[in-house]
């Protein structure tokens, strides 16, 4: 069953071992099978990998050998159900609101955090500025960014600020890319997305490129969304 990486530790010999959303641990010590990378070797490399699948050996062992079609439906879901969670415990210790900006993943951030009963207690806005017009008339970005194009690291940290300022809250998410399956080009193939957090550090982001389909890519992004801002907090 796959799950995702929240976070890593050492063990007594010094072998990475990823925290996987779903409270177990795994070694890694081979190639993950979605990315032909190797794993990580140094500290630097960790956050490369926050929010990526690894296939968790225990949540193998304990799924039932023909699940029904909705108890797989509910074990695909729990990742993502889990790292809203984990996010809402982290934002309520420290008293802070999350606000977010979405473009590529079109609300899915938003409702993956309201799907948690009391969110209302660490979340205030969300925003789905699709249009480049959106953007800047809900978000204030500023045009110098989007002469960069809408997924770019200038417009995504633009959008990210935007939400954290109008909104009040101590920190927000954004995010902008190309799901497909069109739209893709030499230099920003389809997968490609960009994600944003600012907050009291700041405003950090990445790029990734995410494989498979439209909604894989999408729901990729979310599940990197969450997982970054809990290692982030």
């Amino acid at each position: 069953m796959q799950q995702a990486i929240v976070g890593y530790h050492q063990d007594a010999e010094a072998h990475w071992v990823a925290q996987l959303a779903c409270g177990h641990n795994q070694h890694v010590r081979h190639n993950p099978p979605w990315s032909e990378r190797l794993w990580v070797t140094h500290s630097a490399g960790r956050h490369a990998h926050l929010g990526q699948h690894l296939n968790c050996v225990k949540c193998d062992q304990q799924m039932p050998p023909d699940p029904r079609p909705d108890v797989l439906t509910l074990a695909m879901n729990t990742d993502t159900d889990t790292l809203a969670q984990t996010l809402g415990d982290a934002l309520l210790r420290k008293s802070w609101h999350v606000s977010c900006a979405e473009s590529c993943t079109g609300g899915l951030i938003a409702a993956a955090i309201t799907d948690i009963p009391g969110s209302s207690g660490w979340f205030t806005h969300g925003w789905i500025t699709y249009s480049n017009l959106a953007k800047q008339q809900q978000l204030m970005v500023p045009d110098s960014a989007l002469a960069e194009g809408a997924v770019s690291r200038a417009t995504v940290e633009a959008m990210a600020q935007g939400a954290q300022r109008i909104s009040g809250a101590q920190c927000a998410i954004a995010s902008s890319g190309i799901a497909g399956p069109s739209g893709g080009s030499t230099e920003k193939p389809v997968g490609t997305v960009w994600l944003a957090w600012s907050g009291p550090w700041g405003v950090h982001s990445q790029q990734h490129l995410f494989q498979g389909n439209r909604q894989q890519v999408r729901q990729q992004a979310l599940s990197t969304a969450l997982s970054h801002l809990i290692s982030l907090l």
